[in-house]
């Protein structure tokens, strides 16, 4: 009754996860999960109904009649992932896994001052409107070494990350509107180590060492 948009803001996660035993020195477990987010921002569901009392605005601040706002997003996530733990040894744990991400994100958000066209009608003019499916997988190895003889234990491992963006991307990015390519994928390698020593009774050394990478949330 006020001109101001309403929010709706919906989020839902399924998941299941399954552990099972191979033997008294293995076992896996796996886990199956679906992330889903839906936002929308908006005084009307139809475009058309925003003719009823048009705004007067300065710049993007509404100063009096109906707030041009018209926002939808949607953003779901399917993931798979397999972890496996075996004591192959008294000394050795192997722990290997793999991990499967597949995104789907769209949006639209539309013009708040979209005028009329020639005919006299109201026109929203897009501002952004994207539908993008990333995906992203994984796979690490990591060794657990554990010396009772003289209580070291040592940790070495690896992780592979493989993201594709599957999105075109403007080639120069101080060019926005200019030449648009296919973003490249791309692999990275995270090496990992752990070592942790006594040195007396009652202390001990540790020392680590790993290589991280932070990757975008598509939704965002």
């Amino acid at each position: 009754p006020y001109g101001t948009p309403r929010v709706l803001l919906d989020s839902r996660l399924v998941y299941g996860r399954v552990n099972h035993m191979l033997s008294q020195n293995t076992f896996y477990e796996v886990l199956v999960a679906n992330y889903h987010r839906d936002f929308q921002s908006r005084v009307y569901d139809s475009p058309d109904l925003y003719e009823i009392l048009p705004q007067r605005s300065s710049g993007e601040f509404s100063i009096v009649g109906e707030d041009w706002v018209y926002f939808d997003s949607d953003f779901a996530r399917n993931e798979v992932k397999v972890n496996l733990t075996s004591q192959v040894s008294r000394v050795h744990q192997l722990r290997v896994g793999v991990t499967g991400e597949w995104l789907t994100t769209t949006m639209r958000r539309y013009n708040p001052d979209p005028g009329l066209d020639s005919t006299g009608t109201l026109q929203f003019g897009i501002r952004e409107s994207y539908d993008f499916e990333p995906r992203k997988y994984s796979a690490y190895v990591m060794d657990k070494m554990e010396f009772d003889e003289i209580g070291m234990v040592l940790n070495l491992g690896a992780r592979v990350d493989y993201i594709d963006p599957n999105r075109p991307y403007p080639a120069d990015i101080t060019e926005p509107f200019g030449e648009v390519r296919d973003q490249k994928s791309h692999v990275y390698v995270s090496p990992r180590i752990g070592v942790s020593f006594p040195i007396a009774e009652d202390a001990a050394f540790r020392f680590g060492y790993g290589s991280y990478y932070q990757f975008p949330d598509f939704f965002q």
